[in-house]
């Protein structure tokens, strides 16, 4: 997944472009990588805008099984 975290501050999205999962921990956004192995924290009083760009569904399950 392929996400862009836009904050009050900037005028450009910080991408991330190996996201696992978003999720919200209290007053946090939070971006996990697993091939990284690293969250990432963001306030959420900070966020303008997130834009999660999911990839294309592959069906990797054989048919007829």
């Amino acid at each position: 997944m392929i996400v862009e975290v836009w904050l009050d501050s900037t005028s450009s999205p910080i991408v991330y472009t190996d996201v696992t999962s978003t999720y919200q921990k209290g007053a946090l956004f939070c971006i996990y990588s697993k091939d990284r192995n690293i969250v990432v924290k963001y306030p959420m009083a900070n966020l303008f805008r997130i834009v999660e760009n999911y990839y294309p569904f592959v069906d990797t399950v054989p048919r007829g099984l």
